[in-house]
């Protein structure tokens, strides 16, 4: 005999959550606590994007708002972020860029200004390099990963803050690739 389950249905929320971020950031996180830690969602378009701020848990402390795609509106809101993050005690911060558009020039120019942000990450400075090269910018991309290489190895007491050895071995591959 078959029997079947009601699924419940979702009560909906007005309030805006994402998804917990994961990966390299565990030993950040704990090391300033979820509670202080930060993170900047943007989502890439043509010629303008999306960005909003949440803490480690998903709690949007900052709406998704668009900004324009010149120096002036990226400026403010990098200005925004490092306000708003003061403000709310948030002492550590990522940034996770969405580009699902394929507009290289506005990933480009949000993975420079997010190394601005974090310029100790790992991750943003990767981000910069795979972008660039996509693009067929092998010496920017080579560049930003010596960047990401030179901040993993700050953390080399520290293995969970560090890329995997793979990664490493990947990105130093595309490294001598570049200078061919």
């Amino acid at each position: 005999m078959l029997t079947r389950t009601r699924k419940r249905k979702s009560t909906g929320s007005k309030r805006r959550f994402i998804g917990k971020p994961n990966g390299q950031i565990q030993q950040r996180v704990q090391d300033v606590g979820p509670e202080h830690f930060g993170v900047v969602a943007v989502d890439c378009a043509k010629r303008r994007s999306k960005w909003m701020l949440c803490n480690f848990y998903g709690k949007v402390i900052i709406e998704p708002t668009t900004v324009e795609h010149a120096t002036g509106g990226l400026r403010a809101m990098t200005q925004v972020v490092a306000e708003v993050c003061h403000a709310e005690g948030l002492t550590d911060t990522i940034v996770a860029v969405e580009n699902d558009a394929d507009d290289w020039q506005a990933a480009i120019g949000y993975a420079r200004h997010m190394t601005e942000i974090d310029p100790h990450g790992i991750g943003v400075w990767r981000r910069l390099g795979d972008v660039l090269w996509e693009t067929g910018d092998r010496a920017g991309a080579a560049d930003a990963y010596r960047r990401a290489l030179a901040n993993d190895a700050n953390f080399e007491l520290d293995e969970l803050k560090q890329l995997p050895q793979r990664e490493r071995d990947l990105l130093h591959e595309r490294i001598d690739h570049a200078r061919q």
